[in-house]
Order: C-alpha cells, then sequence, then structure tokens
C-alpha cells in the first residue's frame, strides 16, 4: 500500500508541469534575473549610505565627553556602527541574491518573483523614505545620491521580479498548450485507426 502511494506521488510529480526545468532559458527570465542582482548591488550602496548617516545621527547624540573624544571614541563608535548596520544590510541582500541564483523550476521561480514584488518592494521603497529622510534632515553631501539610488533600485526591484514572475507563468501557458495540443493530436490519431 505504501509502495503505491510512493509511486503515485513519484508519478504525479513527474508530470507536474510546474517542477519543469527554468534556469535562464528564456530572455525574459535572464533580463528579470539580470535586474533583481543589480538591483541589489544598487541597494548595497543605498545601504551603506544610511548607515553612514543614521550612524553619524546616532553618534551625535551620544554623552560622549569631550575628554574621550580626544581619543577617537565618537568616530570609532560612528565606524562601528557603519559596518554593523552595512553587515546586517549585506545580510539581508543575500536573501534576494542566492534564491535569484539557486531557483530553478517553474513553481519556485513564480514564487520568488511574487515574494520579491512585495518584500523587496517595501525594503527598497522603505529604504528611499530613510534616504529622503536623511536627506532632508542629514546635511551629508552623499544623501542625495542616496535618493536618486534607493529610487532607481525600488524600479529596477520592480520591474525585475515582474520580469521574472511573467517569464515563469508564460513558460507554464506554453507548456499546458504543448501538452493539450498533444493530447489533441493523440486522440485524433486513435479516431483514424
Amino acid at each position: 500500500m505504501s509502495k503505491q502511494k510512493w509511486t503515485t506521488k513519484q508519478n504525479s510529480q513527474e508530470h507536474d508541469i510546474r517542477l519543469t526545468r527554468m534556469y535562464f532559458n528564456n530572455t525574459m527570465e535572464i533580463i528579470g534575473r539580470i535586474m533583481i542582482l543589480i538591483g541589489q548591488a544598487i541597494m548595497l550602496g543605498v545601504i551603506i549610505i544610511v548607515s553612514a548617516s543614521l550612524a553619524m545621527i546616532t553618534t551625535s547624540k551620544l554623552p560622549i565627553p569631550a575628554v574621550f573624544n580626544n581619543f577617537g571614541v565618537a568616530d570609532g563608535v560612528f565606524r562601528g556602527l557603519t559596518i554593523i548596520l552595512a553587515l546586517l544590510g549585506i545580510i539581508f541582500s543575500l536573501v534576494f541574491v542566492i534564491p535569484t541564483l539557486i531557483v530553478r523550476n517553474i513553481k519556485s521561480v513564480k514564487l520568488t518573483g511574487i515574494i520579491f514584488n512585495t518584500l523587496g518592494c517595501f525594503f527598497a521603497l522603505l529604504m528611499l523614505t530613510i534616504s529622503v529622510v536623511a536627506y532632508l534632515y542629514i546635511p551629508v553631501r552623499l544623501n542625495f545620491p542616496g535618493v536618486i539610488m534607493a529610487g532607481i533600485c525600488a524600479l529596477v526591484l520592480f520591474w525585475g521580479s515582474f520580469f521574472l514572475w511573467f517569464s515563469a507563468a508564460q513558460q507554464q501557458k506554453r507548456i499546458n498548450i504543448a501538452m493539450a495540443e498533444s493530447l489533441d493530436f493523440r486522440s485524433q490519431l486513435k479516431v483514424v485507426e
């Protein structure tokens, strides 16, 4: 009985269209994957700019006595906070980069596209908001390029994840049509015989 269930499950998985391999095999999918990777590279730049601005605010608000400032305590805190925030951003960025490089079938590509379109765009818009606030309230020269980079990143992530999802949906549709035509052709052959 258990062997029959396993065979049935194995057969249904073999015929599941959504498990068809799809890895850098059409133009839209390739563009989508590359756009997501470029968006993450831009996002890293935004994260570094924003983390430096946030570290500067935090350092300026810390009650560090002037005696300790002579030893570079404030500078050390600033650099430490910048590095910690940038590392957290890089780790979060890997959440996007790793799936973009490893998903290989239609089902996982569609799911990745949907998740990136929601989570990635939300994160990009959050970074855009923080960049705008940093530009308005922190007098650092790099904050304006950070706003531009965050806006570009939001657009690139949105379109990249949309292209990724759309290419998977189109691939599944093409396979469904091909299977339906194949079954129709097979039934016509049986009628002729």
